[in-house]
């Protein structure tokens, strides 16, 4: 990515916002409905953020998310030192812009496993097993735990997340433990492959 690149997904970020916004505004003036008006007359206050993609004939949008469980969410989280709380409060008051969030200066991994046929054809309702996995580093998600068994039902399992100096080891690292998870599940474990040869193959 190129900082063009970059201003271009920060353009297409800030029109869908207005575009919310004006939406927002134009049910403000053209409803009578006293409920709707209290939930609308703010606008629109959380979290948005796009996925794209880079083309031959520059960037694409393939969708919007608002949710916290995605792994760019998560990769996010697990970087930020300003607490969310601080965040949050400051949003809702219309105040973000007086507060500094920041991060800490190093890399993020967030790899996901899933159920073997995910997402079309999820096997569901089997047992997962877990062995010797730094559980601080699991985010739990589509699973439940029946006694000591990990039953898994049917969307994203879990996810290993970790955070470090060097991308190399946790590309390394994330391959060594999620091997130690068995049952009818999935992941990609060619997440990082192309970093990891650039990074062998590039002196600087």
């Amino acid at each position: 990515l190129d900082t063009d690149d970059i201003l271009t997904v920060k353009n297409i970020n800030q029109y869908v916002i207005d575009t919310l916004n004006s939406e927002i505004e134009y049910k403000y003036y053209n409803t009578g409905n006293n409920l709707e008006l209290k939930q609308i007359i703010n606008g629109y206050k959380g979290v948005i953020y796009g996925s794209y993609i880079k083309t031959k004939e520059g960037i694409k949008v393939i969708e919007f998310n608002s949710r916290f469980g995605d792994p760019e969410s998560i990769n996010l989280f697990e970087l930020m030192e300003t607490d969310i709380n601080e965040i949050m409060i400051n949003m809702f008051s219309k105040t973000l812009d007086k507060i500094g969030i920041d991060f800490k200066n190093e890399y993020s991994l967030c790899k996901y496993i899933v159920p073997e046929g995910y997402p079309c054809n999820s096997v569901k309702d089997s047992e997962i097993f877990i062995e010797d996995v730094n559980h601080d580093k699991l985010i739990f998600s589509s699973v439940e735990l029946k006694g000591d068994q990990y039953i898994q039902k049917g969307s994203r399992i879990l996810a290993y997340v970790c955070i470090g100096n060097n991308l190399n080891d946790l590309i390394k690292e994330s391959e060594s433990e999620l091997k130690k998870i068995y049952g009818l599940i999935h992941y990609r474990n060619d997440i990082g492959r192309d970093i990891f040869n650039l990074i062998l193959t590039n002196t600087n």
